[in-house]
């Protein structure tokens, strides 16, 4: 997966947003390689957009300004993944990311359509369907409540069903060297939300909103970990009595995408491993709280490591024995 990072901090690899995806990106490594790009816009040479719309008319696609944008916007239609990072200023973005969302005017086309909603937009230029964002934001408020309204209001317009958020209030925390073991059981959760993200396309609010403010609020780290697992164990366990459960959105993509939801066998199959999965979390979530508590206590990473990768395995030798034994009667 090509993923796209727009730092978008004044303060460039010092930003405290920037921690946090970093836990995020290293989450999702942990599942899978991937080819990250992270760019400082800071550094760049990004002029803001002088409206005149010759990105419309008289060069179709490309902009007239002579800067890093033409770069940059190639590396944005091509990626997959593009996680927006950056601190709230003044309720909104920092103005040279803001120049550069300006710029990308281009990647859309001048004539408008109608949605379903009775609302009016520009369509892309280019196919961006394959597309997912992230917006990764900290601010200094101790609440997210009408302090990111309006920022909020902008990506899900722009980006709809396909975005995803990890807000983090009061993140002039970060800075503060006294915090640094609250810090990082904060970052073990968002990296987390990273493993939980390349493994199912979305993250548990939850899990990480709910369980990183235990963490920052100093609460028994047994308890968080073990809740941790308990929760999202909890989550498989309710997915399987939806219509569609959690395991068959990424194993559709072997299976003729979609249109795999369509076929009662693969979504029993799915749903009998979704509640595997969900058990195993469970199981992890009782043993890790004694494991935790004892001289192996040290081991409980690794151990809870290997029960994922052998559910895995299951998981693959499962989905092709079940079916097979279903079609023989």
């Amino acid at each position: 997966m090509n993923i796209l990072v727009l730092n978008g901090s004044p303060k460039g690899e010092r930003s405290n947003t920037l921690k946090i995806t970093r836990a995020f990106l290293d989450g999702m490594c942990s599942k899978q390689r991937h080819n990250i790009n992270i760019v400082n816009i800071s550094e760049k040479d990004i002029q803001h957009c002088r409206g005149c719309f010759t990105c419309w008319t008289k060069t179709p696609g490309k902009c007239v300004i002579k800067d890093e944008m033409g770069e940059l916007i190639e590396q944005y239609i091509n990626a997959d993944l593009i996680v927006w990072s950056f601190p709230l200023y003044y309720f909104g973005m920092p103005s040279k990311i803001k120049a550069f969302l300006d710029r990308t005017l281009p990647t859309s086309l001048p004539y408008m359509t109608i949605n379903e909603d009775g609302t009016s937009g520009h369509p892309p230029r280019y196919d961006l369907s394959h597309q997912r964002y992230i917006l990764i934001s900290t601010c200094g408020f101790y609440t997210v409540k009408n302090n990111y309204d309006a920022l909020f209001r902008q990506f899900e317009i722009m980006f709809g069903e396909k975005l995803t958020k990890i807000i983090c209030p009061e993140g002039e925390l970060f800075s503060i060297a006294q915090l640094e073991g609250r810090i990082s059981e904060y970052l073990y959760y968002a990296k987390k939300a990273g493993e939980e993200f390349a493994e199912n396309d979305r993250i548990s609010i939850l899990m990480v909103s709910g369980l990183s403010v235990l963490a920052l609020l100093d609460v028994n780290a047994t308890l968080i970990i073990c809740s941790s697992y308990f929760l999202f164990g909890l989550m498989w366990l309710v997915s399987s009595f939806f219509k569609i459960p959690l395991s068959a959105y990424y194993s559709s993509h072997d299976y003729n995408g979609d249109e795999a939801f369509e076929n009662p066998l693969f979504i029993k199959t799915n749903r009998i491993l979704t509640t595997a999965w969900g058990l195993m979390y469970l199981i992890i979530a009782t043993y890790s709280y004694f494991l935790m508590q004892s001289a192996l206590s040290k081991y409980t990473g690794l151990i809870n490591a290997l029960a994922p990768s052998l559910m895995g395995l299951f998981t693959l030798w499962f989905s092709k024995w079940y079916p097979a034994k279903v079609a023989r009667g």
